[in-house]
């Protein structure tokens, strides 16, 4: 619609969908590895969109060799990629990419602690569509293997006014202009705020208002739906713990945002 002197808004709504839990429900909750996939628009203009897939296995689950480095452990990562029809079924297999990763400690007390882990991501180019993506881990000395599946929507970015999808920050350096994805949509109830990440990409320079909203999850239902928030606005099952509107100025063809949330209200009961 023609806003104030003749500028053009554009609505958008940016939703957020986290499991906020208390101390002793994360750790009961806590899967072998976390996955994380953001969708985000490449750096030319294609049809296909690129997703990063985001991995972090703690210290504990890996086997670590002594070696004369140190602590090694490597291990390697294979996702699948698969079709979803309009029933959700599985279809064929549309990629496979895998990846390896090494880690070296100089010390064995450092590969026994919860707090460590490690982290790769790698980048597919995948049409937009409804996926479904398995992640095998496999630990190359003990040769253990672990497994998850998680939903993928991808979305069509090329478009005049688009999103990225979200990415919850663990870290972010305002001076270095560095962050570190979180991987994971667990908040716990100790945080009394947290920050994201998102892209808003425009074919020129524009006004829109974005509508922000986090919805508190009851329970751990897999991955969180940070892949696919850009839809229809659908809370059944959450409350909505926080909400902003604000008008956006976008520049450039892409528009980088970080955003701090503050949860003082979104707490859950220990």
């Amino acid at each position: 619609m023609e806003g104030t002197h003749g500028i053009r808004w554009l609505g958008l709504c940016l939703g957020l969908c986290l499991i906020l839990v208390s101390g002793t429900r994360a750790q009961e909750a806590v899967p072998e590895f976390d996955v994380d996939l953001v969708s985000r628009r490449g750096p030319v203009l294609a049809h296909q969109t690129q997703v990063e897939i985001y991995t972090r296995i703690p210290y504990t689950r890996l086997s670590f060799l002594n070696t004369a480095d140190g602590f090694t452990a490597r291990y390697e990562v294979v996702a699948e990629v698969a079709e979803l029809d309009a029933s959700a079924r599985r279809r064929n297999v549309v990629l496979t990419h895998r990846w390896e990763s090494k880690v070296v400690v100089p010390t064995y007390a450092a590969t026994r602690q919860e707090e460590f882990s490690d982290f790769t991501m790698q980048t597919i180019s995948i049409d937009p569509g409804r996926y479904v993506l398995e992640i095998q881990i496999e630990d190359l000395a003990s040769r253990q293997v672990f497994v998850r599946e998680v939903p993928l929507v991808v979305r069509d970015l090329n478009r005049p006014v688009a999103l990225s999808d979200i990415s919850l920050l663990d870290d972010y350096d305002a001076r270095k202009q560095t962050m570190t994805p979180r991987v994971t949509n667990r908040v716990g109830s100790d945080e009394a705020r947290f920050k994201v990440f998102y892209e808003i990409y425009t074919g020129q320079p524009t006004t829109v208002r974005v509508t922000q909203e986090v919805v508190r999850l009851e329970k751990d239902s897999g991955l969180p739906a940070l892949t696919a928030l850009f839809a229809a606005t659908d809370h059944e099952g959450g409350d909505i713990v926080y909400q902003k509107d604000e008008a956006t100025r976008l520049e450039g063809r892409t528009n980088q945002f970080i955003v701090d949330i503050p949860m003082e209200e979104g707490k859950v009961g220990t």
